[in-house]
């Protein structure tokens, strides 16, 4: 299940006055698709330049190592800066989020954290159903593609499907709300008057 862009606003909203931390990882996560597993896999050190642009090294499902990327555009780049640099002098293999709880201060966050982070959030903006969860945040990445341009190829891309059938699954979705929002029988209500 996704959000709607007025609900992933208000979650980002939510957030932006509880926890940086929250908001940085739950903003990065919608603009970029990632799942719980390569946020928790990501290190500072994974952030660089190529091309021209910034980019965070991804550690997929299932792989062996960081090979993928996602593109930071600045939405996404410039709260998580600000919420690395308060954090202080990082090195390299820091990880890219971590605990702040007592006696595991500093840590690498789990997904389970994550999860119980996203979910916590859902849950306070009204999203308290069992269909609400991290993952929606990155269901709600691929519709926001289609809805705003986007076809399943980009789809595809952006979240790392290795099948398009997967992806294609999205662009159903996406169908049938701007179907309902936009429905051409509406063309019909004045027209047998």
């Amino acid at each position: 299940m996704h959000l709607t862009d007025e609900e992933a606003s208000e979650l980002l909203d939510y957030l932006k006055g509880r926890s940086l931390r929250d908001y940085v990882m739950v903003n990065l996560i919608l603009r970029t698709g990632l799942r719980t597993i390569e946020v928790a896999r990501a290190d500072v050190g994974d952030i660089t330049i190529k091309r021209g642009r910034r980019i965070l090294k991804v550690w997929g499902k299932g792989m062996d190592g960081k090979d993928d990327i996602v593109i930071l555009s600045d939405p996404a780049w410039i709260p998580l800066k600000d919420y690395l640099d308060s954090r202080g002098h990082l090195k390299q293999s820091t990880p890219l989020f971590v605990t702040d709880g007592k006696g595991h201060r500093g840590k690498r966050m789990s997904t389970r954290s994550i999860q119980n982070i996203c979910k916590e959030a859902l849950r306070a903006i009204g999203l308290d159903s069992h269909e609400y969860s991290a993952h929606s945040l990155r269901h709600t990445t691929a519709v926001s593609i289609l809805k705003n341009g986007g076809d399943w190829k980009d789809v595809q891309r952006v979240l790392r499907h290795t099948s398009p059938v997967t992806s294609q699954i999205y662009t159903e979705s996406v169908e049938e709300e701007i179907r309902l929002d936009k429905s051409p029988e509406s063309f019909l209500d004045n027209a047998f008057q």
